[in-house]
C-alpha cells in the first residue's frame, strides 16, 4: 500500500436542495414573527423552499468545516537535513513516517518532528525525486534508479534488491496488497515487475502487461485483487487479479493528458470508484482530472480555484485520504519574486472541485513532491522544507 491510509469517514455529503430556486431563506425578524425566532410550531407544515433553505444552509456549513480536514499546515522541525527530501512515507505496520532523502533516510514518529542522523541506503544506486515509496507487513520499501529497491525491516538499516526489469530503468511507482500478503508491484519506466512472496521471492513481469507508451507514473491497489496503474500520457489500467493481467480502460490518451500534458500521478477512491489524476499542459497550467464509475468513463476536467498569485504551476502528487477528501501537490509560480510557495491544493467532493489549501506562510519556497497521510496528519515535503497539516479530527 502507499503512502496513503482510508480515514474512517462519511463517504458523501448530506447533499440538499442545490438547484437554484429551490430554497427560500425566512425572513429575520420584523414586525411578523420570523421562522428564524420561533421555528416550526407543533402540527406546523414547513413551507417547502425555507426547509430546503434550512437544510442546505447546513450542508454548506458542513462541506466547509470539512476542508478544515487538511486545509492548515505548518512547517515541520526537521533539522539537518540540508539537501532535498525526494519522498515520504506513511508506515501503517511500524508506526512512523519515513522522509527519504538522496543519501538515506529519516523516521519520524509524527511527521512533526525528525531526529538528526541520517539511516544511510543499502547499496550504490539511491532514490529519485518524488518516488512512490510503499509498505507491507514485513518492510518498508523504497525504488531507486536501475531497477533496485531498497528496503528496511525498522528504518534503522536498509539492504538492496534487484528487481531486474528489463533495460533496467529507474523505479518511478511501487505499491503493496498490505495487510492482505506481502505482494509487491513496480513500475520501471514502461515495464512492470511483481513479486508475491515480497522481499526474497522471484520477480516477474505481468502475463498480459498495461499497455504503456509513457512512463509508469503510479500503481493504486484499491481493495482484494483489485489495482491500478496509470501511465504519463494518460494511459489508465486495471487488473482484477492481483496483476497478473491487466486491461486497458477507455481513458487513454486525450485532450487532457498527452506527451505534451504529461500525467504524474493518480490515486482512486475505493468506496466511490473516482479516479483522480494530476499533471500539467504545455504551458505549465496545473491539469487535474476525475473519471467516475471505477474508470469506465472518460477523463472530465476537474474545476480548480488557484492562489491569486499563481500564474503557472506543475502538480506531482495525488493522494486520495479519505470520505470524500482527497489532496494534490506540486509546483507554483507567480508574482512572488521568482519563490514557489508550497502548492497544496484540496478537494472534498470526491475530486470534482478543488481550492488551495492555507499555509501559516505563504513564501516558503518548495517544488511539493511528495504526500504521505498518517494517523493523525498528513505531510508534504518538497526541497528542504516539509510540512504537516492539524491534526484529523475523529482519529
Amino acid at each position: 500500500m502507499s503512502s496513503r491510509i482510508r480515514l474512517d469517514l462519511p463517504v458523501k455529503f448530506p447533499r440538499w436542495a442545490t438547484d437554484a430556486g429551490r430554497t427560500l431563506e425566512p425572513a429575520e425578524s420584523g414586525a411578523a414573527q420570523s421562522n428564524k425566532d420561533k421555528g416550526w410550531l407543533i402540527d406546523d407544515r414547513p413551507p417547502a423552499r425555507e426547509m430546503n433553505w434550512l437544510q442546505n444552509m447546513a450542508y454548506e456549513w458542513i462541506r466547509q468545516l470539512a476542508g478544515g480536514i487538511v486545509s492548515n499546515w505548518e512547517l515541520c522541525e526537521v533539522p539537518s537535513i540540508g539537501v532535498n527530501v525526494y519522498s515520504v512515507l506513511w508506515d501503517d505496520v511500524r508506526r512512523c513516517f519515513v522522509f527519504v532523502l538522496l543519501a538515506g533516510s529519516k523516521r519520524s514518529d509524527n511527521g512533526r518532528t525528525v531526529p538528526l542522523g541520517v539511516i544511510a541506503w543499502g547499496g550504490a544506486k539511491t532514490p529519485i525525486l518524488g518516488i512512490d515509496s510503499a509498505f507491507n507487513s514485513t518492510h518498508m520499501l523504497v525504488g531507486c534508479t536501475d531497477g533496485r529497491l531498497n528496503y528496511s525491516v525498522d528504518g534503522a538499516a536498509w539492504a538492496e534488491n534487484d528487481t531486474t526489469p528489463p533495460g533496467g530503468a529507474d523505479i518511478s511507482a511501487i505499491d503493496t496488497k498490505y495487510p492482505t500478503s506481502d505482494l509487491i508491484i513496480i513500475g520501471a519506466g514502461t515495464v512492470m515487475r511483481r513479486v508475491v512472496a515480497g522481499i526474497g521471492g522471484v520477480w516477474a513481469n505481468p502475463a498480459v502487461p498495461p499497455v504503456m507508451v509513457g512512463i509508469i507514473k503510479s500503481i493504486v491497489h484499491v481493495t482484494g485483487a483489485r489495482w491500478y496503474c496509470f501511465g504519463a500520457r494518460g494511459e489508465v489500467s486495471k487488473s482484477v487479479d492481483d496483476g497478473v493481467n491487466w486491461a486497458t480502460l477507455v481513458n487513454t490518451p486525450n485532450a487532457i493528458f498527452s506527451a505534451a500534458k504529461p500525467l504524474t500521478h493518480g490515486d482512486i477512491n475505493p468506496t466511490t470508484g473516482t479516479i483522480v489524476a494530476v499533471g500539467y499542459n504545455a504551458t505549465n497550467i496545473a491539469q487535474i482530472a476525475y473519471s467516475l464509475d471505477d474508470g469506465a468513463t472518460a477523463w472530465q476536467a476537474a474545476t480548480k480555484e488557484l492562489p491569486s498569485f499563481q500564474t503557472t504551476s506543475e502538480l506531482y502528487k495525488v493522494r486520495y485520504v479519505g470520505g470524500n477528501t482527497w489532496i494534490t501537490v506540486g509546483k507554483c509560480t507567480g508574482s512572488l519574486v521568482g519563490l514557489h510557495p508550497a502548492n497544496i491544493l484540496v478537494s472534498i467532493d470526491d475530486g470534482i472541485t478543488w481550492a488551495p489549501a492555507s499555509c501559516s506562510d505563504p513564501v516558503w519556497d518548495m517544488i511539493t513532491v511528495g504526500i504521505a497521510v498518517g494517523p493523525r496528519n498528513a505531510v508534504i515535503i518538497g526541497g528542504v522544507l516539509a510540512l504537516s497539516s492539524q491534526a484529523i479530527p475523529g482519529l
